[in-house]
């Protein structure tokens, strides 16, 4: 039974086209000159040997300074606390 769950996870990783998503990170594209973008990310997790939920807010935003270059900044909002 395993080999044939080995055989058929293989042949269907082969099938597969897949592309990896980082949203804490930018594409090695820079934004174009004068653009400027927005994002929100955010997590929601259990605490470990508690029955908290920790949450996770990180609103930023990018702009296009040049073709070369670009400026980014993120603020980390949670509602975790040492007590």
């Amino acid at each position: 039974m395993n080999v044939i769950l080995i055989m058929a996870l293989l042949f269907l990783s082969i099938s597969c086209h897949v592309q990896e998503l980082f949203s804490a990170t930018e594409p090695a594209s820079n934004k174009a000159v004068g653009s400027i973008a927005f994002r929100v990310d955010n997590s929601i997790m259990d605490e470990l040997n508690s029955t908290r939920i920790n949450y996770h807010l990180i609103p930023g935003v990018l702009a296009g300074i040049s073709k070369t270059f670009m400026i980014g900044g993120n603020i980390f909002f949670s509602n975790r606390s040492e007590v």
